[in-house]
């Protein structure tokens, strides 16, 4: 991530920040990780950011970035959040909870989803399997939530290091399904271009009158 591999996700994502919140509102970045995204948007835009992920280890990452957010332990399904006190939030790759989504927004707040565009990644599967698989880019299943706007995001990433490769490889779901005769293609490549592409989801919560 440090590399800049996802860097077009990071601007994508801190162009709608800049769109759908203003300077002082309060972001929320929905199973953080290690931090990245929150980071990428702390440098650009003045608002009040904060973060939380299920894992203590990422949580811990994400607070040595020193970025300024605050980042904190919870589970997606039980947000320590106040209700109605979220502007802005985004949540990437990550299980949908449309009630706690719900609760947080604020009315006429914003939450944008990314899910894997169609080509996303294809050189790699290309490579990990006999018959690769294009993906089926579906939003996310919501009954309140309105969709306002879509983003597609995309790009190219080229490896040039076996290490690369290898890091790539092991943060995809591909690194727990993959056959033998894929590993072995992969292990035995010096380099790799492949597409990344994402569609982000951008949602806002109606107000009640």
């Amino acid at each position: 991530m440090n590399k800049g591999w996802y860097s077009p996700l990071a601007e994508a994502i801190c162009g709608c920040a800049e769109k759908y919140s203003k300077d002082g509102d309060a972001v929320l970045d929905i199973c953080c990780g290690e931090g990245y995204y929150t980071d990428y948007l702390t440098k650009r835009l003045s608002r009040s950011f904060y973060g939380f992920d299920i894992s203590k280890n990422m949580v811990r990452l994400a607070a040595k970035r020193k970025c300024g957010a605050e980042f904190f332990v919870a589970n997606i399904a039980s947000v320590p959040v106040r209700n109605n006190s979220v502007d802005f939030a985004f949540h990437l790759f990550a299980p949908f909870h449309e009630a706690e989504f719900l609760r947080v927004l604020k009315d006429n707040g914003v939450i944008i989803t990314a899910v894997p565009g169609k080509n996303h990644l294809f050189g790699l599967k290309n490579v990990l399997y006999s018959e690769p698989y294009y993906n089926d880019e579906k939003p996310p299943q919501t009954s309140s939530l309105l969709l306002t706007d879509t983003v597609r995001v995309k790009s190219e990433l080229k490896l040039s290091t076996k290490e690369d490769i290898s890091a790539l490889f092991q943060m995809t779901p591909y690194y727990y399904h993959t056959p033998s005769e894929g590993m072995k293609r992969l292990e035995a490549l010096e380099k790799l271009s492949t597409e990344i592409e994402f569609v982000l989801f951008v949602y806002k919560k109606a107000a009640v009158n």
